[in-house]
C-alpha cells in the first residue's frame, strides 16, 4: 500500500500509521505528504458527510431548459411543468429566466 493510498482511504490517518503500513519511517512518509501536497498533488482534505444524520437542511439551485422543440411533437405548456414543480414541498421558489443560457 502507498502513502496515496492510505490517505485515500482515510484521510485523518497520522504519519506514524501511514508509515507502519507503507513500512517507512515517520519522518520519510511525513516529507512525503508535504511534497504531495506542495506539488499539488494532494489538493485537499475533505470531510464527507452524511446529511441525513446531521438533520440539517440542504439547499440547491437547479436549472431547467425548456426546450422549444420536444421531441414526437409531443408539447406540454410551460406552465404545467411549472405547477407539477411547485406541487414538491421541498420547492420554495421558482424563477422564469429567459434569455440565458446555463451550460455549466
Amino acid at each position: 500500500e502507498s502513502i496515496l493510498q492510505a490517505l485515500e482511504m482515510n484521510a485523518k490517518l497520522s504519519s506514524r500509521v501511514i508509515a507502519e503500513m507503507v513500512g517507512l519511517p515517520i519522518s520519510t512518509v511525513h516529507r512525503r505528504i508535504m511534497k504531495l501536497e506542495q506539488d499539488g498533488i494532494i489538493k485537499s482534505y475533505r470531510a464527507i458527510i452524511d446529511y441525513e444524520k446531521t438533520k440539517r437542511p440542504i439547499g440547491a439551485y437547479l436549472f431547467i431548459n425548456i426546450a422549444e422543440t420536444v421531441p414526437l411533437n409531443v408539447h406540454i405548456p410551460k406552465e404545467k411543468i411549472v405547477d407539477k414543480i411547485l406541487k414538491y414541498k421541498e420547492v420554495q421558489e421558482l424563477a422564469d429566466v429567459q434569455g440565458a443560457n446555463f451550460d455549466l
